[in-house]
């Protein structure tokens, strides 16, 4: 599973951020399969799958029709996957922040 969101420019890709700051950045977005289907639409909250596998990179150029769902004044699209490791707080790790307008 791929987390995909509008948010904020202060996020770098490449780092780790905990699941607090990626909530406190991320406006609403959508969870997506890696074969590009949206399964929930994501509004203010962020779901987890417990994957500790996860390492797939998003093409957002793949996925044209579902970014039409992001906000209309989001300044980047965020994608990026997650790890939790035993006795630690979840993290995320930023792949790819891409401005909107490339996809309109």
């Amino acid at each position: 599973m791929i987390l995909i969101f509008s948010c904020s420019n202060n996020l770098e890709e490449g780092k780790y951020y905990s699941l607090s700051t990626i909530k406190k950045h991320a406006r609403n977005g959508q969870m997506v399969h890696s074969n590009g289907l949206v399964t929930e639409r994501i509004e203010k909250r962020i779901f987890l799958v417990e994957d500790d596998d996860v390492s797939l990179i998003l093409n957002l150029s793949d996925y044209k029709k579902e970014s039409k769902y992001l906000g209309k004044n989001s300044k980047v699209v965020f994608s990026g996957t997650y790890r939790k490791k035993a006795f630690q707080k979840p993290e995320i790790k930023v792949l790819s922040l891409q401005k909107v307008e490339e996809f309109k």
